[in-house]
This record gives C-alpha cells, structure tokens and sequence, in this order.
C-alpha cells in the first residue's frame, strides 16, 4: 500500500494486511479484521447497524458530509480522528505544536456517522498503546494498518448492510404487492 504524505513523498507501508486485494468479498474482509483484532473490541454479527444508523443524532451536526478519518505523526506518537476537512484540521494542530506533524494516510467516507463508527473501532482496536483520548504510542505502520484494516471492514459491513435492507426492501414490496392481489380479488 502506497501512502502519499505532506511532502508529498511516497512511502510503502508493509503489514498483515498492506496489500489490498480488490476480489475479496466483505464476507473475507470481516474474517480478517476478526483475527488480527481482539474479539471483545469487535461487534457481534447480530449487531442492528440498521438500528444504528436511523437512530438520531445530534441536530447541531450534519451526519450526511463526506468525512475523513485520519492518522497523524507527532514524533514516536499517532493520532487517529475524524474530519470533513483534514487539511483545516492539520492548521489547527500545527498551531500548538512545534513538531512535525506529517499526515500518514486519509480515509474517505460518505458520512460523517460512518467516520465516526470506524474512528472509534480503530480506538478500541489500538487501546492497549493509548496514551489519552485520540493518540497511541505505536509505529506509524502499525497506526496506518489498523485505521486501514477497519476502513475495509466497515465499507464490507456497510455492503452487507445495504444488502440485507434492500432484500428487506424487496421482501416487503413482494408482500405488498400479494396483500394487495388479495385485495382486488376479494374487492
């Protein structure tokens, strides 16, 4: 996996999972992401995303941008977060630190709910190296491995997700669709 920092250098990152095969299902991604992450931090499969993802949130936010989760360096340090702008984000950081602060890799989601729910699983995955809040006292190929590891398992549960609600969706409109044939024959 190729990561493009501030400097604009290209680096490669080696690790149990660096390469991103592009033929695996969700079904394999959540496989993997199960056995290099520890199981209590995980889940379950019964777990209601659909539930999750209606509930309401905050009004003062607006859960539908397209969010960032990012993973910065701060000299033996990381910090995994979450921004709609990550370069804005970096000012802010920059402004209260004297060290460098190169931004190793950015992941790109359609929601902000959905940045959030793989920030905070990337947290719970690297709490053991916790040092406070957002940042981990880990290597940076440790940090960029683990937010990319559940990057791709929450894109494969968001797939199997959007599957299971459309086969909802469909089995409800097949048993409209013969409630009302019932009807007209009845009528």
């Amino acid at each position: 996996m190729k990561l493009k920092r501030t400097n604009m250098e290209t680096t490669d990152l080696a690790g149990p999972m660096a390469t991103k095969s592009p033929d695996k299902s969700p079904a394999d991604v959540l496989r993997t992401f199960r056995s290099i992450a520890p199981t209590a931090l995980i889940p379950p499969l019964e777990f209601d995303l659909e539930a999750f993802m209606l509930t309401p949130a905050s009004t003062s936010h607006d859960w539908n941008i397209p969010t960032y989760m990012y993973v910065i360096q701060s000299m033996e340090f990381c910090k995994v977060g979450i921004s709609n702008n990550v370069a804005r984000r970096m000012i802010h950081f920059r402004a209260g630190n004297p060290h460098p602060l190169p931004v190793l890799a950015t992941f790109r989601f359609g929601s902000k709910l959905t940045a959030l729910l793989a920030e905070r699983t990337t947290h719970g995955v690297l709490a053991q190296y916790s040092i406070g809040r957002e940042w981990f006292h880990i290597t940076p190929e440790l940090a960029v491995n683990a937010a990319r590891v559940v990057t791709e398992a929450t894109r494969a549960v968001r797939k199997l997700h959007h599957k299971e609600v459309a086969a909802k969706r469909k089995a409800w409109f097949a048993r409209e669709a013969e409630r009302a044939a019932k009807l007209e024959l009845v009528s």
